[in-house]
């Protein structure tokens, strides 16, 4: 955690660790998580998010999807947290839909 300009903000991380803890506790049968990446938001400096272009980058390489899928940041935060497979929904220029789910 760090302060800017009296507020307190809290890495990706832990956010991230805390959604999951408080999905947890609320619906425990929860079957995973998705991550919806986009290719083309006029909300992104150069059109796309950091996910959907390190998921298109590594899929260039000689990985899998699903390890492509884990290359990602939601991935390894997903993958931290026990989430161990990954399905990929949608594939295409402008979104990437994958579910992260335990097996």
């Amino acid at each position: 955690m760090y302060h800017t300009k009296g507020f307190v903000r809290q890495r990706g991380s832990l956010v991230f660790e805390d959604a999951i803890k408080y999905y947890d506790i609320k619906n425990p049968n929860y079957n995973g998580i998705r991550g919806n990446w986009q290719g083309n938001n006029s909300n992104y400096i150069d059109g796309a998010s950091d996910n959907f272009k390190a998921f298109k980058n590594t899929k260039l390489t000689t990985k899998t999807i699903e390890e492509a899928a884990f290359e990602t940041w939601t991935g390894k935060q997903a993958y931290k947290q026990g989430f161990t497979k990954a399905t990929v929904i949608t594939d295409n220029d402008n979104l990437v839909l994958i579910e992260f789910t335990k097996q």
